[in-house]
């Protein structure tokens, strides 16, 4: 199953479930609308009969984060509201992806301007040789970047895990938006898992995973919650979260309402990974004229001098 099918299996499968299909009906009506919808069936019934249900949904193919979920939400009698959710967030991940695709044949289409303009600035210095070379050499390595940018950029919107030392995430933007969109995946599992009544170890548990990026400092909290700790004596979530976050999840375990406050974070961090997507034309097109400029400055000096070199030879014959 393609990723961008994932909205819809969702939906028809939590449409026919709050209508009363059991799982199992439920499923096989969703993957009959497929060429191997049959054939799956028939690979994850044993697991349906048996209660795997995290088995079951990993032989569709699909994320082992979203099989925990799911699992989460049958255990909590919540599967419709789990459903739901992950057709939502599928949905914005398409919108995003969308989106980027259109950034990223703009940002190809504006940057072979700037590998014009070097050319121009090589063929006045060098000659049309010159030129040549450095139009293949800026175009093509304009290609790789623009092309290896989007694929990255791509994996981040799309939620595909990420290193944090890979040389694509040093760069701040992007840095960000990994950082955005990690926070708005752990609490909106989180919420979800606390909702269905799961205790904080199962949560970590499960959260740890799912976020390879912070299972270090997860299975530590897992480890201390289930001997009964609280959260406000887990300061070591500092390390993943900032202190604001941290501080009033602490404060939403003590009021008794830390599925409000996960809720909120959650659409924090979306609001804010949306909002970096949204702007990312005015950052980029920033960016190229910043790398422009020094080029176009190249020229007109170089022009200048040559010109006055011009002069200056025929005044002095």
């Amino acid at each position: 199953m393609k990723q961008s099918e994932y909205q819809y299996f969702y939906s028809d499968l939590a449409d026919l479930l709050s209508a009363g299909i059991t799982l199992p009906a439920a499923l096989k009506k969703v993957l009959s609308r497929q060429q191997t919808g049959i054939s799956k069936m028939d690979e994850i019934r044993p697991a349906l009969h048996s209660g795997d249900i995290v088995g079951a949904f990993k032989k569709l193919a699909l994320p082992g984060r979203d099989a925990r979920i799911l699992k989460a939400g049958h255990t909590g009698g919540n599967m419709v509201e789990a459903c739901r959710n992950l057709a939502d967030l599928y949905k914005q991940w398409d919108e995003m992806m969308g989106k980027t695709f259109f950034i990223g044949i703009w940002f190809f289409f504006t940057g072979l301007v700037a590998c014009f303009v070097i050319s121009v600035f090589a063929y006045i210095s060098g000659g049309s040789r010159a030129a040549l070379t450095a139009l293949v050499l800026t175009t093509g390595g304009w290609t790789f970047i623009t092309v290896h940018g989007f694929k990255n950029f791509k994996k981040l919107i799309s939620g595909a895990s990420a290193k944090q030392g890979s040389l694509f995430l040093r760069l701040p933007l992007f840095k960000n938006v990994f950082t955005h969109l990690q926070h708005f995946l752990l609490y909106f599992q989180w919420q979800l898992m606390y909702e269905a009544g799961l205790s904080l170890s199962e949560i970590f548990s499960n959260l740890s995973a799912d976020f390879p990026d912070y299972s270090s400092v997860l299975e530590l909290a897992r480890y201390k919650t289930a001997t009964g700790t609280d959260l406000n004596s887990l300061p070591h979530l500092k390390e993943i979260l900032s202190a604001r976050d941290y501080e009033r999840l602490t404060v939403g375990e003590q009021s008794g309402k830390l599925d409000e406050v996960l809720a909120q974070l959650k659409d924090i961090h979306r609001a804010r990974l949306e909002q970096l997507v949204e702007n990312l034309p005015r950052i980029l097109l920033l960016a190229f004229y910043l790398l422009l400029i020094p080029v176009v400055a190249g020229i007109v000096i170089y022009f200048w001098i040559t010109y006055f070199s011009f002069v200056s030879s025929i005044t002095s014959m």
